[in-house]
């Protein structure tokens, strides 16, 4: 009896997890959708290069107190010229063949 009752709540939690992760990946797909719609509109790609720049600033000031690891940037002052990289990848994230601008 015992034995059947815990196989039952294994059954549970792994339908429970079914769930979650079915509705974590029909969150991201409503997620992505409004995102395409959002680049396709006027200022969408500029929205979207800004967001980029400004993650590249955060993951790269994160990297920097998390890991011993040092990566210093040729000029770690010159924010602006983090921010170029970080738009020179988007843009060619951008161009690539088969995405919509």
């Amino acid at each position: 009896m015992l034995a059947q009752a815990e196989q039952q709540v294994q059954i549970l939690k792994g339908e429970g997890l079914a769930k979650a992760i079915e509705l974590e990946s029909e969150a991201r797909v409503r997620a992505l959708e409004r995102m395409a719609t959002g680049l396709s509109q006027a200022g969408g790609s500029n929205a979207a290069a800004f967001v980029t720049a400004d993650n590249f600033v955060k993951a790269f000031s994160q990297l920097a107190k998390q890991t011993n690891t040092v990566i210093v940037p040729s000029n770690p002052a010159d924010i602006g010229g983090m921010v170029g990289q970080a738009m020179a990848i988007y843009n060619k994230v951008a161009n690539q063949p088969g995405l919509k601008n």
